[in-house]
């Protein structure tokens, strides 16, 4: 494939250049500040462009790998680097809480949504992709290129092209303390700062993992070295654990004087999400990439509201750089949707924790189809009485993860909108058949708070009246056929289809099991389906680390 060339090269590389270009860039600021605060989509990347080519339609702006950007001045600051903190300097001094959001101008949402009511999503750049249509120029002139804008690469020639070449502008090694309960939650950021992300900047990042669980499970399953936290963290192993003072309070004694968690730049909360609650009061940067629902085990109104109310504090907060980028683009949207705040995308890969001897890219030699369902569900009758074998993975003791990549493809029958396996078969180009949203609509159980073995006292009602007044959604994530009855389908379709599945490509769609039996009577194209993943997993990884880097970035400079 042809690498995407990188588009500008304008940045002044001599140092009383740069000195002109910096005072450009401040001129600009004081012209457009009151277009920022009438304005706020016209954000940081928007007025980068501005400086560097005139105008928000020029497509002229440097990018990461470019060689001008790699360019140093005497004390070693990168050039994008001066510019960017004048910029963020001028933007939380001019504007800031006073918009009515309360929220930092990165988190607070677009003035006006693309979607509009009734399932409308024509002037959207597609289906359930919340933000407009892009030119190729301006997606590829943009440092991350999909930060808000999840997918964005789609829109670009992405099956005959690779991501363009770049380096990460953040050079300070960071140090991460992870508090997820889930074997692959835990594995993958972990692994992805430590070795790609290290790989884009030179740097040195290191994740340690602080539960009871001690990666005993992620070490067996991912085979990585996982750095564990020094010391034992005297915190109950359960992910289902509610809110309380003490809690908070007995961490904020424990850790405290602790100095190697004084030495973490930031604390990361994945699964279960909502735990970062009882880690605020030691005054840390958090990272709140959520790979299921941020209200998770806050089972009364009161509770989620607080919670919810939480992420804006963050994302309010100026004296710390939070990070509010779930994993999923489920998530994603409903953060939004309760919190009002405009999160970034840090998608779920995988791709570094299945590096190695342990990894290996579909070969179809096997004949038999995988079963990827709930642990209890068996393939139905109609699959088990027809032509074709469907087989279930056994995790513990009988297969490497490598061995999945023998089997001929995924048949995909879910139990939640997001899962670790379904992360793990997509990085390893298996090809997969997966079933429409109006097929599975009763089968998505774990997406809601209202369901076991998290809340299932926890009624529809009750939390739609905690949507945040600035989301765009007019269907409810938390109705349940089973409950709400025939009506709740159109919601519950509406909300699945934010599911991953649903947008990574080259993922078949079977509409019954005889229609899916059809297509593997076909003769479905497997090695086309594989390698069409493939291509599609350079730019998942682009988008992942890009967006990584930003994040690094934020919490080296202290951006508040």
């Amino acid at each position: 494939m042809t690498p995407i060339p990188s588009p500008c090269r304008v940045v002044p590389t001599s140092r009383p250049g740069r000195r002109l270009f910096l005072l450009f860039a401040l001129t600009v600021l004081t012209l457009v500040s009151f277009t920022v605060v009438q304005d706020t989509q016209f954000r940081f990347d928007d007025i980068l462009r501005l400086v560097c080519c005139g105008s928000k339609a020029n497509a002229d702006v440097f990018t990461p790998g470019s060689a001008v950007e790699e360019s140093t001045n005497a004390s070693g600051a990168d050039v994008r680097g001066e510019v960017a903190e004048a910029i963020s300097a001028n933007l939380n001094a001019g504007v800031d809480a006073d918009d009515g959001t309360g929220l930092k101008p990165f988190w607070r949402p677009p003035s006006m949504y693309c979607y509009t009511h009734g399932g409308n999503w024509s002037a959207c750049a597609g289906d359930h992709l919340l933000y407009p249509p892009r030119e190729s120029a301006e997606i590829l002139s943009r440092f991350p290129m999909c930060l808000h804008e999840p997918y964005c690469w789609k829109q670009l020639d992405w099956r005959d092209t690779d991501p363009p070449s770049w380096q990460c502008p953040n050079k300070k090694s960071l140090t991460f303390y992870e508090f997820s309960y889930h074997d692959a939650t835990m594995a993958d950021a972990s692994t992805l700062l430590e070795q790609s992300v290290n790989n884009v900047s030179g740097t040195h990042h290191e994740v340690f993992l602080c539960n009871c669980k001690k990666a005993k499970q992620s070490k067996a399953n991912y085979h990585y070295p996982f750095k564990l936290c020094p010391r034992a963290i005297d915190l109950e192993c359960s992910w289902l654990e509610p809110y309380s003072e003490q809690r908070a309070d007995k961490n904020m004694e424990n850790y405290k004087d602790d100095t190697h968690f004084a030495q973490a730049d930031a604390l990361m909360f994945s699964f279960g999400p909502s735990i970062f609650e009882h880690w605020m009061k030691l005054n840390k940067t958090l990272i709140l990439d959520s790979w299921h629902r941020i209200n998770l085990h806050r089972c009364t109104e009161e509770a989620s509201q607080a919670t919810f109310n939480r992420v804006r504090n963050l994302a309010s907060d100026r004296a710390h750089p939070h990070i509010v980028g779930p994993q999923t683009l489920y998530d994603v949207e409903y953060v939004r949707h309760f919190t009002g705040v405009n999160p970034i995308f840090l998608p779920a890969t995988l791709f570094d924790a299945l590096r190695g001897e342990w990894y290996r890219s579909w070969t179809g030699s096997r004949p038999q189809f995988l079963w990827n369902a709930a642990n209890e569900v068996p393939p139905p009758p109609a699959l088990r009485n027809s032509r074709f074998e469907f087989v279930r993975a056994v995790w513990k003791g009988r297969y490497e993860t490598r061995d999945l990549a023998e089997y001929q493809a995924i048949v995909y029958w879910p139990y939640s909108v997001s899962n670790g396996k379904i992360v793990e078969q997509y990085a390893m180009n298996i090809p997969m058949f997966v079933p429409t949203a109006e097929f599975a609509k009763v089968v998505y159980k774990d997406r809601t708070q209202s369901y076991d073995p998290y809340c299932p006292e926890l009624t529809s009602d009750v939390l739609d009246k905690l949507r945040h007044h600035s989301s765009p959604y007019d269907y409810s994530p938390n109705v349940r056929i089973d409950t709400n009855g025939e009506s709740a389908a159109e919601h519950v379709k509406f909300w699945i289809k934010f599911a991953d599945v649903y947008h990574w490509p080259c993922i078949v769609q079977y509409s019954s099991w005889q229609h899916l039996l059809e297509l593997l009577d076909a003769g479905a194209d497997l090695p086309a389906m594989s390698s069409c993943m493939a291509q599609a997993n350079k730019w998942r990884r682009h988008e992942a680390l890009q967006n990584w880097c930003w994040v690094t970035t934020q919490l080296a400079n202290g951006s508040g």
